[in-house]
């Protein structure tokens, strides 16, 4: 998951909630690996709660798999 940055080539890789979502699909994300203060290649969670995002456009991301801590 941590090497899931965006960086030379890597996937976009976000956990919100200890589910790991695939956001290499958006160009926005590809360029910068972050968005909206969210960084890719980390636990999300709490930043995305701040972002006041829906939920519902969480659930229309491709899941790649869950953190086990």
């Amino acid at each position: 998951m941590a090497a899931a940055t965006c960086r030379d080539g890597a996937r976009c890789y976000v956990a919100v909630q200890d589910i790991v979502y695939d956001m290499s699909g958006f160009p926005s994300w590809i360029k910068q690996g972050r968005r909206h203060g969210i960084q890719a290649g980390t636990d999300a969670t709490a930043a995305f709660v701040r972002s006041g995002h829906a939920r519902g456009k969480l659930q229309s991301m491709p899941v790649v798999g869950r953190l086990h801590r």
